[in-house]
């Protein structure tokens, strides 16, 4: 998508450079919004959205 607006008119050294320029800035930009999620930080489990089959038994899992 990116690569057809910057070569709309046809390939060349600019466009390449446009492009570049385009990729860094997004790739610096999901860089900086994955450091500062604080959800990454935290390394507590009691949110998980899945039990474990000892806190959830069910049928198979009784004895």
């Amino acid at each position: 998508m990116i690569g057809s607006i910057v070569f709309r008119d046809g390939v060349s050294d600019h466009g390449l450079h446009t492009l570049g320029i385009v990729l860094v800035a997004a790739g610096s930009a999901v860089l900086l919004l994955t450091v500062l999620d604080r959800r990454l930080m935290s390394r507590d489990t009691s949110q998980r959205n899945t039990p474990s089959p000892a806190e959830n038994p069910t049928k198979e899992n009784t004895s």
